[in-house]
This record gives structure tokens, C-alpha cells and sequence, in this order.
């Protein structure tokens, strides 16, 4: 995921094209395979279908934060972005461990769960979201400070 993320990150500080095809050209020749099919989905603008409803994350980021629910509610109401506000909130939550680099494939394929309905969000599935720190945190300071 690191180097996805830096690959992420040399493309959007410049606008130079050929620094931008440089810095694809030296991913694609070390990544795995797998994480290079992500990184051309994911490159291309191709999304995955939301996984999780929104509701669910709310209801998780209150167990994770112990923000109240009527300040999580205000707060998207003067931001406006909840994806945003969840992020930050999840920065304040201390971690004790840090977790290893994996790879690309492995978020996308393995931590991120297929939930494309609300049956599969179970108690299970919250406590796999909850539990794991935000990608961003498995990242190093500069590349988590530009998200």
C-alpha cells in the first residue's frame, strides 16, 4: 500500500508529464502484478461500489470515537463532508500497534469488506473496521499529511 501511495503522491505534487510517467514507469516495473491491476482500477477512475452504508459508519465512528451521535450529526452539518470528518476523528483515537505494509491487493481484496448490501454489515464486519487503523495511518507522516 506505501508504494501505491507514494506512486499516488509523486503523481499529484507535479504537473509534469514526464516526472508523472517516470514515477508510473518505476511502479509498474517493482509492483506485483495484483497491485498493478489495482493501481491501473484505481488510476483510471474506476471506484469500488460502497462498501460499507453510511449509517453503519456512523453508528462505528461513535463506538470508535465516543463522540456523541447529535455532535457527529452537527459536525457534518457545518462540514459537510462525513468521509472528512470520520478521518480526523479517527486520528484522535490512540493506537498501540502499527500495523505492517501490506499490499495493494491485499486492502482491496482482504481488509476492505465486499459489502454491497446491508445484511452482510454484521457485528463482525464493525469490529474488523473498528479495530484496524485507517490505511493512512500504516503510511509515513508525509504521506499521511498529504491525504
Amino acid at each position: 500500500m506505501k508504494r501505491f501511495a507514494a506512486l499516488y503522491d509523486a503523481i499529484d505534487r507535479t504537473t509534469s508529464t514526464n516526472a508523472k510517467v517516470s514515477a508510473l514507469v518505476e511502479y509498474f516495473h517493482t509492483a506485483p502484478p495484483a497491485d498493478a491491476a489495482w493501481a491501473v482500477y484505481f488510476l483510471t477512475g474506476r471506484r469500488l461500489k460502497r462498501l460499507i452504508p453510511s449509517a453503519s459508519l456512523r453508528e462505528w465512528a461513535v463506538i470508535a470515537t465516543g463522540v456523541p451521535e447529535w455532535l457527529l450529526g452537527e459536525t457534518y452539518a457545518a462540514v459537510g463532508d462525513f468521509a472528512e470528518i470520520v478521518a480526523l476523528l479517527l486520528d484522535a483515537v490512540p493506537r498501540d500497534e502499527v500495523e505492517p505494509d501490506l499490499p495493494l491487493a491485499t486492502w482491496v481484496e482482504e481488509r476492505l469488506p465486499a459489502c454491497h448490501h446491508r445484511a452482510c454489515c454484521t457485528a463482525g464486519t464493525r469490529a474488523v473496521v473498528v479495530a484496524r487503523p485507517p490505511a493512512h495511518r500504516t503510511l509515513p507522516p508525509e504521506q499521511a499529511a498529504h491525504r
